[in-house]
């Protein structure tokens, strides 16, 4: 829908959609977003495949002021070729650990997630400080994977759950 967004999203549907390339920052609805918040989005039927940053609703999702990503619900098949994959974001960077960042009421389901490495249900690879401040009534019922040798996906995080903080209500 678009390539670099620094708005806030809100009431979009992207329904029975193929969106694949060969570069990187690839999303079911922007391929690189900045800052403010997701809401009520749905994404039903969508395929995202490129080579790195790959994510059901954004490719790379750069926070440095905070975020809340709220009301969505995901049905994809989210392909990266090299790494980072994931159901709302491939990637997400930049994170202060002074900022609030919200994730709540999201729906991951009847989706594919793979990649090499980094794949996670809400997001596929995390570079930065404070990923989630609070993480609250998050679905994840999809297949996620990773190909590489010695690599693990994450339910919520590819490279590491350990970046979220203070979730409560998943329904994993």
């Amino acid at each position: 829908v678009m390539g670099y967004q620094e708005r806030s999203l809100k009431n979009i549907v992207v329904a029975n959609t193929e969106i694949v390339t060969a570069g990187k920052y690839v999303g079911g609805v922007s391929g690189y977003y900045r800052h403010l918040s997701l809401n009520s989005l749905y994404v039903s039927n969508v395929t995202v495949e490129g080579n790195t940053s790959v994510g059901g609703v954004i490719g790379t999702f750069g926070f440095s002021l905070g975020f809340n990503v709220s009301d969505i619900l995901i049905n994809a098949v989210v392909t990266a070729k090299i790494s980072g994959a994931g159901g709302v974001a491939g990637t997400a960077i930049r994170g202060l650990s002074s900022q609030t960042n919200n994730i709540y009421n999201i729906i991951v389901a009847n989706s594919i997630i793979s990649a090499p490495i980094h794949a996670g249900g809400i997001v596929g690879e995390v570079d930065s400080v404070n990923t989630f401040s609070k993480a609250y009534n998050i679905i994840v019922a999809a297949n996620i994977e990773t190909t590489a040798e010695g690599s693990s996906p994450g339910i919520l995080i590819g490279n590491g759950d350990n970046y979220a903080t203070n979730m409560t209500g998943l329904g994993i």
